[in-house]
């Protein structure tokens, strides 16, 4: 490993620490504090869902997905819509792409009970050896869903960073389009991992159930960022609150682009922690190693794959590999 990889990585291990050691902090002052509120009433009844696995990491986008399919293809149908009024009917749209999407979210479908009741269960496992204990409330859950999705940035950041996680969250990201049939094309290995990254929340006293419908809100408002139909949003760029076109840059293998803004719906983390980055110029959407496959068994298993050959590796290193070529071939 080279020496500013080693900095770098040294870099990011004391910015993880800092975030939990606040997150404990931040618990501490809320369980100092009288906040009091019928936790089941507020989120639970409010979001329609009683106290079970299905409040899983995905559980509200899964049934917003099969209790609403309708819902969701109209949203797809508008969004083609809009870009071919746009476009005058000349429309980038991979359907290949989009049919590679849906089949992942099939599968990942028919895995659904599973993966909620591991993700679920391992929160509640934990949830015993918490040596703080939060009172129920609104503040208690706007601060638990700030504080989630640092956690969320961060596992999402090192989904990028670290190349067996890239290599799951690889998936995501191989499409060359963006619209909102992307936001279903998600690894099953993601909702294995992802739990992980929230255990020190719940150990701090963070409730599994107003963790869950934090990030699970946190979903459903994403599904909505995929798209190329809705332009800069004004003064909602500058609001903390994640866009479109942030979101865009997310998905560009653009050098501009690569490893930056992780954020779900807020955005404040990638401000603190420096991967914030506005939309300055036209996007090249997907992967810098180019077009990987339609087939969605092989988006899935072919980085993993590539992985344990040793030959995988985080975008930035790829980027930086053909900048050196292009460096090379103009002398």
């Amino acid at each position: 490993m080279k020496a500013g990889e080693v900095s770098e990585l040294r870099n990011t291990g004391k910015q993880i620490v800092v975030f939990y050691l606040g997150c404990v902090a931040a618990a501490l002052l809320l369980s100092l504090g009288e906040f009091q509120g019928a936790r089941r009433s507020f989120v639970m009844g409010a979001a329609g869902y009683a106290d079970s696995p299905a409040m899983g990491t995905g559980g509200y986008i899964d049934n917003l997905k099969f209790g609403a399919v309708a819902f969701v293809m109209f949203f797809i149908l508008l969004e083609y819509g809009i870009l071919r009024l746009k476009s005058r009917g000349e429309v980038t749209w991979d359907w290949k792409d989009s049919a590679a999407s849906f089949g992942i979210y099939i599968f990942n479908g028919l895995l659904a009970p599973l993966t909620l009741i591991y993700q679920f269960g391992l929160l509640k496992l934990v949830e015993p050896l918490a040596f703080m204990e939060i009172n129920d409330g609104l503040i208690p859950f706007v601060a638990t869903f700030v504080l989630a999705e640092g956690a969320y940035y961060w596992y999402h950041r090192l989904s990028h960073e670290a190349p067996l996680l890239w290599a799951i969250h690889h998936t995501h990201h191989s499409a060359r389009t963006l619209n909102l049939s992307i936001a279903f094309r998600l690894h099953t290995l993601g909702r294995v991992v992802s739990p992980v990254a929230y255990v020190p929340m719940v150990l701090v006293g963070v409730k599994p159930e107003y963790l869950l419908a934090a990030l699970a809100l946190s979903l459903v408002f994403q599904f909505f960022i995929h798209t190329q139909a809705i332009g800069k949003l004004g003064f909602l760029e500058h609001s903390g609150f994640n866009t479109p076109s942030l979101h865009r840059v997310h998905h560009g293998s653009n050098d501009w682009c690569i490893d930056k803004n992780y954020g779900g719906t807020l955005m404040i983390w990638d401000s603190v922690f420096g991967t914030f980055q506005r939309e300055i110029g036209p996007i090249d959407y997907g992967v810098t190693t180019g077009h990987y496959s339609y087939n969605p068994l092989r988006i899935m298993l072919g980085p993993l794959r590539d992985w344990w050959r040793g030959d995988f590796a985080r975008e930035k290193v790829y980027a930086e590999r053909a900048a050196k070529h292009r460096k090379e071939e103009t002398g």
